[in-house]
C-alpha cells in the first residue's frame, strides 16, 4: 500500500508514498468518501514523496475537493516538487488548490477559515 493517512486535530492527512496513479486514486477517492461519510471535512494531501501524479491522480484530487467543499470543507495540499510542481502550474490547478510548502503552515490555513 502506498498510501496512509493520520489525523492531526480534526484534519485527515493523507499521504502519498508513491506514484499517485490509477490504484492509488481509488485508494484516495475511498478515503475522501470515508472521511465525508464520518463528517470529516477537512483534507490535507502530503505528496512529499508522490514523485509522479498521473491524469487520474490529478482527476480524483479535484473531485475529492469538489466533494469536500459541498459540506464547507477543503482539500490542501503540502510538499509538491519537481515535476509535480510542473504539472501543477501549466494546468493552473495551483490556482484552484491551496498549496503548501511544509505541513504545519498547510495545517494552520485551515484554521484561518
Amino acid at each position: 500500500m502506498s498510501i496512509s493517512f493520520r489525523e492531526v486535530n480534526d484534519i485527515a492527512i493523507i499521504d502519498i508514498l508513491h506514484d499517485l496513479d490509477f490504484n492509488d486514486a481509488i485508494q484516495v477517492k475511498d478515503l475522501v468518501e470515508s472521511f465525508i461519510r464520518n463528517k470529516q471535512y477537512k483534507v490535507l494531501v502530503n505528496l512529499n514523496s508522490a514523485p509522479l501524479i498521473t491524469s487520474r491522480g490529478m482527476g480524483t484530487l479535484i473531485t475529492s475537493q469538489v466533494k469536500l467543499k459541498k459540506y464547507g470543507g477543503d482539500l490542501k495540499i503540502f510538499g509538491v516538487r519537481g515535476q509535480n510542481q510542473e504539472v501543477f502550474e501549466v494546468t493552473k490547478l495551483n490556482t484552484i488548490f491551496d498549496i503548501y510548502d511544509e505541513e504545519e503552515d498547510a495545517v494552520l490555513a485551515f484554521s484561518k477559515k
